[in-house]
């Protein structure tokens, strides 16, 4: 456990009972820094010395917060002098805050951007409109954030699922990582999807019933 704490100026409002549990932290987050109406909130510049900054950029889904945040705490645990600023919506700010049970190291801060998609309770009454926009209204907070860090990001790790981050750190001539938070089995047939196409499997004559083989 860590002594250090971030201390807040305005608490941050519970959710409903509904949100996701996390187990990473077993007491609340404190989240330092001050609500902005359309400029993304953040947490206070730490004023430490730090060489490398990663912006972790997590799909804001339940399933994929939880193993970015490990893999983070991961990093942190054999690169003690790296600083890892947490990008999650506003919506899933206020989960952590409400369901994480420790603070965080002194390292790692939570930063917010505005939330501009669905709420993630309900989404999966509507998974793919959720996914668009995930795709088609992150990006431009997301920079805007890129652009008020301090200090500025040197690499960028990302959810699979959020492809438009590679273009963002092209752009910005930023190097950028991915990880797959599904298991390996489900990577490799996304892999081979083309290979099903290429071969005439996919899609799938239903009319075959069940003397259709895929081989």
């Amino acid at each position: 456990p860590h002594k250090n704490r971030c201390k807040t100026k305005s608490r941050i409002k519970s959710c409903s009972s509904s949100t996701p549990t996390l187990s990473l932290f077993p007491s609340p987050i404190r989240v330092e820094g001050k609500q902005m109406e359309e400029e993304p909130r953040s947490a206070t510049t730490l004023r430490l010395s730090h060489h490398l900054h990663l912006v972790a950029m997590p799909y804001p889904g339940r399933g994929h917060i939880n193993p970015m945040l490990n893999l983070c705490s991961l990093l942190l645990s054999s690169q003690p002098d790296l600083l890892i600023s947490f990008v999650v919506t506003e919506e899933w700010l206020g989960f952590l805050s409400a369901e994480l049970h420790s603070p965080p190291p002194p390292n790692l801060r939570l930063v917010a951007i505005p939330q501009v998609i669905p709420s993630e309770i309900g989404r999966a009454a509507d998974f793919a409109g959720f996914y668009e926009a995930t795709n088609t209204k992150l990006p431009d907070p997301f920079e805007r954030l890129l652009d008020r860090l301090d200090p500025p990001s040197t690499a960028i790790i990302y959810d699979t699922f959020l492809t438009w981050v590679v273009g963002v750190g092209n752009k910005r001539n930023i190097p950028v990582a991915s990880l797959f938070t599904e298991s390996a089995s489900v990577y490799t047939l996304l892999s081979h999807v083309d290979l099903l196409v290429q071969h005439g499997h996919f899609p799938l004559d239903l009319d075959l019933g069940n003397s259709g083989r895929i081989s």
